[in-house]
This record gives C-alpha cells, structure tokens and sequence, in this order.
C-alpha cells in the first residue's frame, strides 16, 4: 500500500518545527509518517531520516518543505534523490513546486534542483564563516561565545510537561519527541532537568529503547 511520508528539520532546538509540521499536514501527511531532526543540514547521518529511507517503499511519497530541509550538503542531496528515483519513491518540494520526482528527470528540472542545492549549500557556508568571523572578533575584545551550557529556555519550559508524559502515561521517548516536538535527545535532557531517572524503570527503559 502506497503511503504519504513527511520529512522536517531544523538546526537547533531554538527553531520551531510547527510551521513545517502545519504545511505537511495540511498537504494530507498523517502526524505518525512525520519525520523530523533537529540537526545541521550540512550532517549527512541524521537519525530521522535514516529512518525515513529505510520505511520507504516503492510507490510511496515524500514530501517535505524545500530542499534545504533534507540537507544543504549539494553531495548529500544529489545522493538521496537518487535514492528517491531507484527506489521509486515520489517526492515533492511544497515551497518549490517545480521541484519534484518528474521535473528531476529533465535537463530543465535537473538545472532547477542543483540551483536551489546549490544555494542551500551556499547559504550555510556562508552562515557558518559569518559566526566564525564574529567568534574571532568577540575572541578580540574579549568576549567568548557558543552554545550556552545547560538547557535553552525553551526547553525547560518543556521539561516538566516532558516529565508529567513520562510518569503519568504509557508514553515513550519517541512519543513524546513528537507530540512535544523535539529531539528524543532533548527528551532525555527535559526528564534528567526534572530528576527523573529512566534506568531507575527498567519497564519504562525496555520501553523508551523498543522506540
């Protein structure tokens, strides 16, 4: 049976993923075949969407909000459409119509998809030499900066909704990563935050592991 798959991503935790996850479902994607990282599209191992192109079968469908959201690695891109052709899976970009698993096939839809791969690619390059430009000169006035330690604001005021789906339901991670929208990483994160220990369970661990 042919089915209809959703892929989203962000870069960090401080991104919202509900504007991605609103587009996909109102195009028809069910909640459950959303896949969704938050992670550097320039990280070609992202858990998500391993798991997405190992669900998927021939016939199935695969859309997502551009194509900088399966990555802006230009190699990585050419690889999984690609692998979206010899499995012959159809995929389509919502933002950019003329992006598809037909138009990808032509020299004029060839051109289209490395342009926009391209930019993508592009973009975070350039991204990233900005924030090294501004470590360096914040380095010489004798600022330091980088990820703050700790969990974001955000996440802390996620964590205790975190833990009360932890301890009062039958819920595991990867449940709660989606219905909370975030990494099962910064699950774990919210649930050490509010003192709970999910070795402590080892129901709840065989449980959080099967997931």
């Amino acid at each position: 049976m042919k089915k209809l798959f959703g892929y989203a991503r962000v870069s960090t935790e401080n991104q919202n993923l509900q504007s991605q996850f609103d587009l996909l479902t109102t195009y028809g994607v069910e909640q459950e075949n959303i896949y969704a990282d938050i992670d550097s599209g320039a990280k070609t191992d992202r858990k998500q969407l391993n798991l997405l192109l190992k669900m998927l079968r021939p016939g199935d469908t695969v859309v997502f909000h551009d194509i900088s959201r399966i990555g802006r690695d230009f190699k990585h891109l050419l690889e999984v459409i690609e692998f979206f052709h010899r499995t012959q899976v159809q995929f389509k970009d919502l933002t950019n119509p003329m992006i598809d698993t037909n138009s990808t096939r032509t020299p004029e839809g060839e051109l289209i998809f490395s342009v926009f791969g391209l930019m993508a690619q592009f973009f975070r390059k350039s991204s990233n030499e900005k924030v090294k430009r501004g470590l360096e000169s914040a380095r010489k006035q004798g600022r330091f900066g980088g990820r703050p330690k700790g969990l974001s604001k955000q996440l802390k005021a996620k964590a205790p909704q975190v833990a009360k789906l932890y301890t009062q339901t039958d819920m595991g991670i990867k449940e709660i990563s989606k219905m909370c929208q975030m990494a099962p990483n910064s699950v774990y994160k919210c649930l050490k935050h509010e003192g709970i220990n999910i070795k402590l369970n080892t129901n709840r661990a065989a449980k959080n592991n099967a997931a």
